[in-house]
């Protein structure tokens, strides 16, 4: 839902995996598409600009910060904090019926070959992490299913095979 992000000239580059920041304990519309910027002014301070690039208000990180965007919380990345001082850092908040959405339509499932059962799943996304990690994560949770449609199926066969058992058992001490 929160998307952290940096330009560099006409080039803005998602910091998915290690975001220099990170939103927390937001009370921001789960509905609304929010898009600002944050200026490190300090270890301990930050601006709110908007998409103007007008400075909306100085806030502590680790502090809640009342925004016309909403109620949220800001604090600093552990790794390289000081490298990102100075530095402007967009924040996009989208729905998440618009990310999902955005991904269903993104992903191409494609037959292997015709005498196959083997798929071929892409994704493009501007971020290739991003776009692996997705494709294991839908590998990933297919397993998952097909592991539990196997258990349940076994559960099923196993409860069938035990009340044949006792039917069977009942019928010879008769």
């Amino acid at each position: 839902r929160v998307q952290y992000f940096t330009k560099e000239g006409p080039i803005a580059t998602e910091h998915y995996r290690h975001p220099p920041l990170v939103i927390q304990k937001d009370d921001i519309d789960s509905n609304m598409s929010v898009e600002f910027r944050i200026f490190i002014k300090s270890e301990t301070e930050y601006n709110i600009k908007n998409e103007k690039d007008e400075v909306i208000g100085t806030y502590e990180f680790g502090k809640e910060a009342k925004t016309p965007y909403g109620n949220f919380t800001i604090t600093p990345a552990q790794i390289n904090r000081k490298s990102w001082l100075k530095s402007n850092i967009i924040i996009v908040i989208s729905p998440v019926n618009a990310i999902v959405d955005r991904y269903n339509s993104a992903i191409r499932v494609e037959s292997a070959n015709t005498n196959s059962n083997v798929i071929q799943l892409s994704l493009k996304d501007p971020s290739m992490e991003k776009a692996t990690d997705i494709i294991n994560n839908l590998i990933k949770q297919h397993t998952l299913d097909v592991i539990n449609d196997k258990n349940q199926i076994a559960k099923n066969t196993l409860e069938f095979i035990n009340e044949r058992m006792t039917l069977i058992n009942q019928e010879l001490s008769e």
